[in-house]
């Protein structure tokens, strides 16, 4: 692991009109916490995931 310093992430850009009418109108049909259970159930599977893209030296906690 190099010692780079992780900064905040930050937007690469503004949003488009388009994109930014899209946000607005998904902002009640999204299920936070469903996406969020997803969130957590996929990133636990790709701790454990062996074999073709593991990364090499990083153990999971």
């Amino acid at each position: 692991m190099s010692d780079d310093t992780f900064t905040a992430p930050i937007a690469d850009r503004a949003p488009t009109p388009d994109e930014a009418r899209a946000a607005e109108r998904s902002v009640d049909e999204v299920d936070v916490d469903r996406v969020g259970e997803h969130y957590r159930a996929e990133a636990e599977r790709g701790a454990r995931m062996r074999g073709e893209g593991e990364i090499e030296g990083v153990e999971p906690d």
